[in-house]
């Protein structure tokens, strides 16, 4: 589901965690909920896929973001 696809992201990029879950929300009000998104949403969804493309995520046994 999109709830649990948000949380394993945010497991790897905890500083987007809360976003990341706002966006499942969105899409499932969208996609299950019958509710049409509005120019905020998609604003708010198209600036959380830009800063994902450039995040590090924090993989298991390091302390910082990856690097590479």
């Amino acid at each position: 589901t999109a709830d649990e696809a948000a949380a394993e992201a945010g497991r790897t990029l905890p500083e987007h965690t809360a976003r990341l879950r706002a966006a499942a929300r969105s899409f499932d009000d969208v996609t299950y909920g019958g509710r049409t998104a509005d120019q905020s949403a998609y604003l708010s969804l198209r600036t959380l896929d830009l800063e994902l493309d450039e995040a590090k995520p924090l993989l298991p046994g390091t302390s910082r973001g990856a690097t590479g």
